[in-house]
């Protein structure tokens, strides 16, 4: 993991130039785990405000692992204010779920990232 400040890195940052969504899920929950909440709550800022990011494109299940991490570092911190502030975050992401699981077209979203 590395970080550069509020970017999640998969690995080392001269290796990974910018950040990849669902492995700032993963290094977010990990530091919830590890008892960072802290930290994992300012890191999680970045993944809940856009919805896809990486070096891929838009990838269909990005939406998952974010909504995982809000959930993660939600139940950690266990705060109200907090849980107000993400709503819309993790409303938005879970209408992307609902709509991609349910429709007959191909889906575009905008991303950032290469």
């Amino acid at each position: 993991m590395g970080t550069v400040g509020r970017e999640t890195r998969p690995g080392d940052p001269l290796n990974y130039p910018l950040e990849w969504q669902r492995d700032g899920a993963y290094v977010v929950v990990a530091l919830v785990h590890a008892g960072r909440l802290d930290a994992a709550r300012i890191l999680l800022q970045n993944i809940a405000e856009r919805d896809f990011f990486g070096g891929f494109g838009a990838e269909a299940d990005a939406p998952g692992p974010a909504l995982w991490a809000i959930g993660a570092v939600s139940r950690g911190l266990d705060d109200q204010a907090f849980d107000r502030m993400m709503y819309p975050h993790a409303y938005r992401k879970a209408e992307i779920i609902r709509t991609l699981v349910s429709t007959p077209r191909n889906v575009y979203s905008d991303y950032s990232g290469p």
